[in-house]
């Protein structure tokens, strides 16, 4: 329209710089509406609405909550002394309350440090979540395998007799209680395993009356197990 000499170049330039403001308030607009749409960068499920419709929000503001429970994530603690049996790849089972059945997981990372008040290293394994049985935020009972023993001899935790260095046991004897000294390795709630040759599979354990009775003293089975 220039070149036609229809209009002067003070008009075109007034007329281009009032295109370019539309332009541009156009855009300010479509991005105030794309910010009334929130969209979460994953699947999952929404929580509890914290606001109320038509309520004034901030950028600061919690709306809601948002989990991705397709796959739960398991955080457990093994002793010190147990640190150099593990390693990443390992599986965990667990339970937890109130959800029937055994699950399973895959150690994936840990902290790279010894907690100073527990003397324990925290592990942290991954399981997926079928159904979405399992909820983040529960406990879980783990059992994890550190080392696997072949003919273990495990004892009752209530046979240990302590002493002031080590431990023993009350064998049974030809009729006699035999007290007898053993080495003791891994323990769990209900055994102890003898790490000593000088018990063997077979004999027989005094697991009860055991602070009644002394080295030879002549003993009487009521009950076997």
């Amino acid at each position: 329209m220039i070149e036609k000499g229809l209009t002067s170049q003070e008009d075109y330039d007034i007329s281009e710089n009032t295109l370019e403001q539309i332009r541009a308030d156009i855009t300010l607009t479509r991005i105030e509406i794309a910010k009334t749409n929130v969209r979460a960068p994953f699947s999952g499920i929404i929580g509890l609405r914290n606001v109320s419709n038509g309520a004034y929000v901030t950028p600061s503001v919690v709306l809601t909550t948002m989990q991705d429970v397709s796959k739960v994530k398991i955080d457990f603690s093994i002793p010190e002394k147990y640190i150099y049996l593990f390693k990443k790849g390992q599986t965990v089972k667990f339970k937890v309350d109130g959800v029937e059945g055994e699950f399973e997981g895959v150690v994936y990372a840990y902290e790279p440090k010894v907690e100073g008040n527990t003397r324990s290293l925290v592990l942290r394994a991954i399981c997926s979540n079928p159904g979405s049985k399992l909820l983040p935020g529960t406990f879980a009972n783990v059992t994890f395998k550190l080392s696997e023993t072949d003919n273990a001899i495990l004892v009752p935790t209530q046979a240990i007799v302590p002493k002031l260095k080590g431990q023993s046991i009350f064998l049974m004897k030809e009729g006699r209680a035999k007290l007898t000294d053993v080495e003791i390795g891994e323990r769990t709630e209900k055994f102890v395993q003898i790490t000593s040759n000088n018990v063997n599979a077979g004999d027989t354990v005094i697991i009860t009356n055991i602070l009644r009775i002394k080295d030879n003293s002549l003993v009487k089975v009521l009950k076997a197990e």
